[in-house]
């Protein structure tokens, strides 16, 4: 109620607590060792696509309450969200690594480092996120940024081990390079940039009067190899470690500042601010 007073949407990260519970009580009954070979075991499939269901039939008892879905992973789950969409007031985002990487990863030597909720899924539902995304059907498209430590994501205790890794620095290399080599449309830039800010009223997004100034300046006869050691951020590692890009980010600015000068952060901790809704009414086109 107090949201859809307020009209702010409701984020959802779906996946149902009580699956994922029993699920974990079963595998330790079992005796079995949780690692990174498990972890779609620990959050399968069900736990996701029962949120998903369980929401929606939520909403429809809030009429004009708005609902955005973050990081949706599955086949099917994609399906009921896009079903929902027709009701109204319904909005989801994918990421990057659902689409384009998948489970097979986790028997790999970046496993460990690949943990994340929800977690990364068969070849069959990344296949289904990544045409999602050729089709423009995502509302927006997003790296869920988690900067952990490496000593944190390679703890010896992998239930505490903090899903997530860090995305900011390869996400615009990587999307470049899938539009330059024909595999994804110019668009969604736009799921990266205006979409998301337009779901959530902020005044970034776009180029002109009383927006914020946020550029990206990226080369793309320039590229090389992603190694997270490389990273500005202290979290240096990525599941997309190797892969090879052909696009470079030269500069950034943030607010009109100059915030990254030829791949050099120009700014001091700090610089950054809490953002805000403007006094727009949340655009849900």
């Amino acid at each position: 109620n107090a949201c859809l007073n307020e009209d702010i949407p409701v984020v959802v990260h779906a996946e149902d607590p009580k699956v994922l519970s029993e699920k974990a009580s079963v595998l330790r009954e079992k005796g079995i060792e949780l690692g990174p070979k498990i972890h779609t075991l620990l959050r399968p499939p069900e736990a996701e696509l029962r949120a998903v269901r369980k929401v929606l039939a939520l909403k429809r008892e809030f009429k004009g309450l708005k609902v955005h879905f973050t990081h949706i992973s599955l086949r099917d789950s994609l399906k009921e969200v896009l079903l929902g969409k027709l009701e109204g007031d319904v909005t989801f985002d994918v990421t990057l690594h659902h689409a384009l990487l998948d489970e097979s990863i986790y028997d790999t030597p970046l496993g460990r480092i690949s943990k994340v909720n929800p977690p990364l899924r068969p070849s069959s539902d990344r296949e289904a996120i990544f045409s999602c995304l050729q089709r423009m059907l995502a509302d927006a498209l997003i790296t869920d940024h988690a900067p952990h430590s490496l000593s944190e994501k390679l703890s010896d205790d992998y239930e505490s081990t903090p899903p997530g890794f860090p995305g900011l620095e390869v996400a615009l290399p990587i999307l470049f390079t899938e539009i330059l080599e024909g595999r994804l449309p110019l668009g969604v830039l736009d799921l990266y940039s205006s979409k998301p800010a337009n779901i959530f009223g902020l005044t970034k997004g776009d180029i002109r009067p009383g927006m914020d100034g946020d550029l990206a300046v990226v080369d793309y006869g320039r590229g090389g190899t992603i190694k997270g050691e490389e990273f500005s951020s202290k979290a240096k590692y990525t599941p997309f470690e190797g892969r090879t890009v052909r696009a470079l980010i030269l500069d950034v600015y943030l607010r009109g500042v100059r915030a990254l000068e030829e791949g050099n952060l120009q700014v001091e901790g700090g610089f950054g601010k809490l953002v805000r809704k403007s006094g727009d009414k949340f655009s849900w086109n």
